[in-house]
């Protein structure tokens, strides 16, 4: 799976738990940030 994010500083958290959130409910998946 390709993930395309675009953020600025204010966004970064909220990233994170995406990304945390996507690893962890998929791990059967590769996925390229």
């Amino acid at each position: 799976m390709n993930i395309l994010v675009t953020l600025n500083s204010n966004y970064i958290p909220p990233l994170k738990i995406m990304l945390k959130s996507m690893f962890i409910n998929n791990p059967k998946v590769t996925f390229t940030v």
